[in-house]
């Protein structure tokens, strides 16, 4: 239930409601030994940026001087290599955006060990910056379980969550032509969409990469995920499952991700293939499309199952 991958662990719960209040309460202790902001309840988005921001030339302003924009959080570092491949990519995104007249604006969080390094990469940024060593950062990163960078989380201009895989929906759509890139219910699988693999249970259909097999996954699997992503975000839930479906995994490319998700998982090379894989929790269904004639309905039973905790799941690593 909370996700629990190391000890010690420390999760603080509303003793009224049941609700998990933090999943993170050892760093919120050590962030805190004396207590001052107990129970420790977690801010909105909103009120986690309120304060001073940090523009080029170190010119100052506020959250509420962008606030009513789609709001991008950068949580990137100098030394870090990927963070370096992607910003240059990030700023032509953003001034194109910027040059078409869409409100958007971004704000750097910055994981760089010192001041001079932030400096000099924020040089090379067009948006704005939480300033440097500010604590707004971890508290941002711990909301969004920012686990590695870079990191671009989009925001409405309300503040609510459009995306965490701000980072993939750039690079595969570099011209900003879905901006602000809500998620869809469904996704090919590629390097660009599945930053929510390893962070989420997802259900996959792999295929053999033939029109015939990529239309059936398709069409099957979208009304579904619509509903079910429509049904989850009613009710204000984050969703069960990501949907997914891939082409020709067959291929040698290290960049395949599909053929590297299947040699990781131990995945049977039979196609068409569905499974539910929840690398989190380190385990993996195989559903079984010779045992049921309607593959819809194998879809709906295993996202059935998954719910009510019956789905028969297996050790990734037996």
């Amino acid at each position: 239930m909370f996700k629990i991958t190391g000890i010690p662990s420390l999760v603080f719960l509303d003793g009224n409601s049941g609700k998990t209040i933090t999943t993170d309460g050892r760093a919120i202790v050590t962030e805190d030994p004396e207590g001052q902001q107990f129970p420790w309840a977690p801010k909105s988005t909103c009120e986690l940026l309120q304060g001073k921001l940090v523009g080029k030339d170190g010119k100052e302003c506020t959250f509420a001087d962008v606030k009513g924009k789609i709001v991008g959080l950068y949580f990137s570092a100098h030394w870090c290599g990927p963070c370096r491949h992607f910003t240059p990519k990030l700023v032509e995104t953003y001034n194109k955006l910027k040059k078409d007249g869409k409100e958007f604006e971004i704000i750097f969080c910055s994981s760089d060990r010192d001041e001079a390094s932030f400096k000099e990469y924020f040089n090379e940024m067009p948006w704005l910056s939480l300033p440097y060593g500010d604590k707004r950062k971890t508290a941002l990163s711990r909301k969004f379980e920012v686990s590695g960078i870079p990191t671009l989380v989009i925001l409405d201009s309300d503040c609510n969550l459009i995306t965490t895989g701000g980072r993939g929906a750039v690079m595969a759509d570099a011209d900003g032509s879905n901006f602000p890139w809500y998620p869809k219910p469904l996704n090919e699988l590629t390097g660009n969409t599945a930053s929510n693999v390893n962070d989420h249970p997802c259900l996959i259909w792999f295929t053999d990469g033939s029109d015939d097999e990529v239309k059936e996954a398709i069409s099957i699997l979208q009304p579904i995920a619509t509903a079910k992503c429509e049904e989850w975000k009613k009710a204000g839930e984050e969703p069960l499952v990501y949907f997914f479906y891939t082409k020709d995994d067959n291929s040698d490319d290290d960049e395949n991700l599909a053929s590297s998700l299947r040699s990781f998982a131990n995945l049977p090379t039979k196609n068409p293939l569905l499974i539910l894989l929840d690398i989190p929790n380190e385990v993996l269904y195989t559903g079984d499309f010779s045992s049921e004639d309607d593959k819809k309905v194998l879809v709906e039973k295993m996202l059935s199952s998954f719910k009510a905790g019956t789905l028969k799941m297996k050790p990734l690593r037996p």
